[in-house]
């Protein structure tokens, strides 16, 4: 794992966002405060105008009219340029928590949506997906036709899974989903998915690309005293050595770290994990 959910992302300073929502909300109100006081303040200059020249009651009621619509539309190019300010800004934050390939969320919003959301759900399951031997279709069909299957991959992820799950892609041709459901409720999905990317070509041009998956499953467990942070980078190191033990096992597979953590111990000395995950990241 290159990079590690942390607790504070960097974004636009908090005050900004709510200074500008509040002057959104309230900009009609401060427009007619604005022409309020500028009345007022007409009347005032004009009632020492008059005094002093001796001027009509019409020229009060003028000049009242005008510094009111002054500081009215002072007021609203004021709100217009803060509020277009604010979307701009908006727009530049969320495109830079996105994969502009796959438009998913990118690695490293994913850990902090990802870690941030494992709190509120009552049981939190993490898919992470590689898809297999991606080397090779860069290397016979160009890297054109491997961006296709990226997308392709990316845009069936997001009907594969519930309204809720929160994907994105980890660099690569790797991915990510959470979602709130057991890793069995979990584990039944992914294998969907995963005959679905098996049994549906992938149309490259005129070449039809067979496509498969390998797919790491894992449940969140209770929290306790580490945070949030901490713990969602525990399922993920678990969801991330399932998948390579569906790669050690021929590829277009699921596994799930309870029945792996079952049946292999990291410790065993006739497991090379650190070799087999350096081959099977050079083979994909």
């Amino acid at each position: 794992m290159s990079q590690r959910a942390t607790d504070q992302p960097g974004r636009m300073p908090a005050f900004f966002p709510t200074l500008v929502d509040r002057a959104e909300r309230s900009v009609w109100r401060q427009i007619a405060l604005s022409a309020a006081a500028g009345a007022i303040f007409g009347v005032f200059l004009e009632v020492i105008v008059h005094r002093l020249s001796g001027g009509a009651l019409v020229e009060l009621l003028a000049t009242a009219l005008c510094a009111s619509a002054a500081a009215a539309y002072m007021t609203w190019r004021y709100s217009f340029a803060w509020r277009q300010l604010y979307s701009v800004a908006r727009d530049l934050e969320e495109a830079a928590r996105r994969d502009q390939q796959t438009g998913l969320l990118n690695h490293s919003a994913f850990f902090d949506a990802a870690a941030a959301a494992i709190s509120t759900m009552p049981a939190a399951s993490l898919l992470v997906v590689d898809i297999d031997r991606f080397k090779s279709v860069n290397d016979s069909f160009g890297h054109l036709a491997g961006d296709t299957v990226i997308a392709e991959a990316a845009a069936r992820l997001r009907t594969a899974f519930p309204p809720e799950t929160i994907l994105g892609r980890m660099g690569g041709e790797e991915f990510a989903a959470l979602m709130p459901l057991t890793e069995r409720e979990a584990f039944a999905l992914a294998e969907k998915f995963r005959k679905v990317m098996d049994r549906e070509a992938i149309m490259v041009r005129a070449d039809a690309l067979r496509v498969t998956v390998s797919i790491g499953v894992a449940q969140m467990n209770q929290t306790g005293t580490i945070s949030p942070c901490d713990a969602f980078n525990r399922v993920y190191g678990e969801a991330d050595r399932a998948l390579y033990i569906a790669k050690a096992a021929g590829r277009n597979r699921t596994a799930m770290a309870s029945e792996v953590s079952a049946v292999f111990e990291p410790n065993e000395p006739d497991i090379d994990w650190a070799g087999s995950e350096e081959r099977l990241s050079a083979n994909g």
